[in-house]
């Protein structure tokens, strides 16, 4: 089922019992599809909200702020970059390039599941680098806060936000939200709503607004 109005995409969000489909269990360590089933996206209940601790524990120690200015720094950069170069720095990695070159790899297929040997492979290094929640931090910010820059440029972020953001469609099992036609009617739906919203809102817009700010 479609959802465009904002009122019935708010009691959906709102719904802790709705959640995406779930991953199939069982998939080899250090997979893209293994490492899918370990992440709070994909689950549900007394696991969502553990791995969802887990993420909102990192999230706290990157301060907005130091990354609006880390971002600005890299105005040169193209914005599929730069959200992993930013966070990684944040979180004390030290080969950056290695590590956006990974998490490009591996990010092409978190949100389908469409794996190949190479997003594989990314993953089987990730996990030896990276603590799960701080994988899903990248990757969850990877695509989607490059899609936002690139949209961005030259344009009010707010505006962007609402009529043109990088995530058009949240899905719930039986269920997707048409957000740009929700956001028309009600509050803005980019960064989710309720149980599921999107802990790092801050950090995505600090982000945006430092490598905007040219």
């Amino acid at each position: 089922m479609l959802i465009t109005r904002n009122s019935e995409a708010l009691a959906v969000l709102s719904d802790p019992l709705r959640a995406p489909a779930p991953v199939e269990a069982g998939a080899p360590r250090g997979t893209l599809a293994w490492l899918r089933g370990q992440v709070s996206r994909f689950a549900s209940g007394a696991a969502h909200a553990e791995r969802r601790a887990a993420v909102t524990a990192v999230l706290d120690r990157l301060d907005p702020h130091v990354l609006r200015q880390a971002a600005a720094r890299l105005r040169h950069e193209p914005p599929e970059r730069v959200a992993v170069l930013v966070l990684g720095a944040a979180l004390g990695v030290e080969d950056l390039e290695t590590l956006a070159g990974q998490v490009a790899a591996a990010a092409r297929g978190y949100l389908s599941g469409e794996a190949d040997a190479e997003a594989d492979a990314a993953v089987a290094e990730l996990i030896g680098r990276l603590p799960i929640a701080e994988l899903t931090v990248l990757l969850q910010a990877h695509a989607a806060t490059g899609a936002l820059l690139a949209a961005a440029a030259g344009r009010d972020l707010d505006e962007v936000l609402r009529d043109d953001p990088p995530v058009r469609v949240l899905r719930r099992e039986g269920v997707e939200i048409d957000v740009p036609a929700a956001n028309q009617d009600g509050p803005c739906l980019t960064f989710g709503y309720g149980p599921r919203a999107c802990p790092g809102q801050p950090h995505a817009r600090a982000i945006a607004e430092g490598w905007l700010s040219r």
